[in-house]
């Protein structure tokens, strides 16, 4: 499935809800609930109706929907219209559309301060 250009590996359907570490090697959408940690090395992309509880480790980010917790991408993060994050984000680059709502602080200009780790090899 591709979405704005991005090859959407991995999908986490809007009824679903994840605990724990939630890892992808590629790019990611998420329409559910996520609590906990986050490690994609792709582009995370957060729909609207999509909450992630937790910390996000990223490539790059376009969000949608909501986040209570720090974001560290790599590269780009873009909050469109209706994003709601509370927490910190250290990206190297900062895109906030009109509608977005951000209450944290923002280290930005330099890639993440986490850097993506080798993900864990997938079990048989």
């Amino acid at each position: 499935m591709k979405e704005k250009g991005i090859e959407i590996t991995e999908f986490i359907g809007r009824r679903s809800c994840v605990k724990g570490t939630l890892t992808a090697e590629g790019s990611i959408r998420i329409d559910g609930t996520i609590d906990g940690e986050i490690k994609v090395k792709g582009t995370l992309l957060l729909g609207k109706e999509g909450y992630i509880k937790g910390t996000v480790n990223a490539s790059n980010a376009i969000i949608r929907g909501k986040v209570d917790g720090n974001l560290y991408v790599a590269k780009k993060v873009e909050l469109q219209a209706g994003a709601n994050i509370k927490g910190d984000i250290t990206c190297a680059v900062l895109v906030v559309e009109e509608g977005a709502t951000f209450n944290g602080n923002c280290k930005m200009g330099e890639p993440s301060a986490k850097p993506i780790e080798k993900l864990p090899p997938k079990s048989k």
